[in-house]
């Protein structure tokens, strides 16, 4: 029987691998950012942010697809993976370039043994993302995903890459973060916020690609399941990808923008 975990939420750097905090530059820009929104003096308020809400849904829909590799097909995608070294994570990644026609994707990583905060059990979110550029001069998606593979080792080994988003929310005003969308994306009045949104969030040009893959399992309770993903605003398509009982279902999330 699964045994409760008290839950311990990452709340600080300290919470993080050493070497975890912005470089400078960074650290700088995200400073300037709390500054001036500290000095336009602003809250964003429940009411408000609820009615942006309905009226970006409204006007900017999500739609999902569902995709089933099934036994044969992904066993020998899992066996060509292992032939070459790499992870299904880094087969999908290179999948997704080719596809949508783009040399960088974003995506998340489990965290739960890096963070000091983490007890074993425990139901938070312990991840982490950042983005995987290959410049995409070939059509090979082994090839491809060998290239993916490296730079995600590459950013791996370097905590201040890998954690960059956490240490950015965590230098962040609280306020400021609340503020983002709405002030780039509604029509709340901030240049703090909308400088955030379009220049750190993604907010700007929402032409983004991401995948969030939880893995697989095997089960004699679960036949199948799909993962919806949570679907940032900045990604014009996001892939949620589980595998349950050696079935792999990838779920994709289309931004879809009425004109």
């Amino acid at each position: 029987m699964p045994q409760f975990a008290p839950e311990c939420l990452i709340q600080g750097l300290n919470d993080l691998p050493s070497n975890s905090d912005l470089p400078l530059i960074s650290k700088l820009i995200v400073g300037d950012a709390n500054r001036k929104w500290k000095k336009e003096g602003q809250k964003v308020m429940y009411g408000q942010y609820s009615i942006f809400e309905r009226a970006y849904i409204q006007k900017c829909k999500m739609k999902q697809e569902i995709f089933t590799i099934c036994n044969q097909e992904l066993e020998e995608i899992q066996a060509s993976c292992k032939q070459h070294g790499i992870t299904v994570n880094d087969y999908l990644i290179a999948k997704m370039m080719l596809d949508e026609n783009t040399n960088k994707v974003v995506i998340a990583a489990d965290i739960r043994n890096q963070t000091k905060c983490y007890r074993q059990g425990a139901m938070g979110n312990y991840s982490t993302a950042f983005s995987v550029s290959v410049k995409k001069n070939e059509k090979n998606i082994i090839s491809l995903a060998k290239r993916a593979a490296s730079q995600i080792i590459n950013i791996c080994r370097h905590p201040q890459k890998e954690m960059l988003v956490l240490a950015c929310y965590i230098h962040m005003q609280p306020e400021l973060i609340d503020a983002v969308a709405i002030s780039t994306l509604g029509d709340f009045e901030s240049k703090a916020g909308t400088f955030v949104g379009r220049n750190m969030f993604g907010f700007g040009s929402q032409n983004g690609y991401s995948i969030t893959n939880l893995g697989k399992i095997e089960s004699n309770i679960i036949a199948e399941a799909i993962f919806i993903p949570p679907a940032s605003p900045a990604n014009k398509k996001t892939w949620g990808v589980l595998t349950v009982n050696n079935h792999m279902k990838i779920c994709a999330s289309n931004l879809i923008t009425e004109q």
